[in-house]
């Protein structure tokens, strides 16, 4: 109920964002989200939109820039939450884990890593 609550503040206030997600500038860091005591701002939302964009190919426009801009929020949400279990079991990532991983993800994407 908790989570759900979080989630329903955070579209609430994306939504008031998301008229002026346009307009945002670097020095444009307003606490968005606020997870746990760990803070998503603004700014990491409207970067991880960009990243997003292009990594999948999509053009943001005022018709889509709601729909991607609360996906966002409830990645950032669900990374955030995920992270702080992972702290808490004290997991990690080898090297060669994460590397495996990055080379899966350029196999499966139209991307290389040279061009990135």
């Amino acid at each position: 109920m908790y989570k759900v609550f979080k989630i329903f503040i955070a579209t609430f206030i994306l939504t008031l964002l998301t008229f002026k997600s346009y307009s945002l500038t670097l020095n444009d860091h307003r606490i968005a989200v606020l997870v746990n005591d760990q803070l998503i701002t603004s700014y990491d939302i409207l970067q991880r939109l960009k990243m997003n964009a292009i990594l999948s190919g999509i053009e943001i426009t005022p018709e889509n820039n709601n729909q991607l801009t609360n996906t966002v929020v409830e990645d950032l949400i669900r990374e955030k939450l995920q992270n702080e279990k992972l702290n808490e079991f004290s997991i990690s990532v080898t090297k060669e884990e994460y590397l495996q991983q990055e080379f899966i993800f350029y196999e499966k994407s139209q991307l290389n890593k040279e061009n990135m």
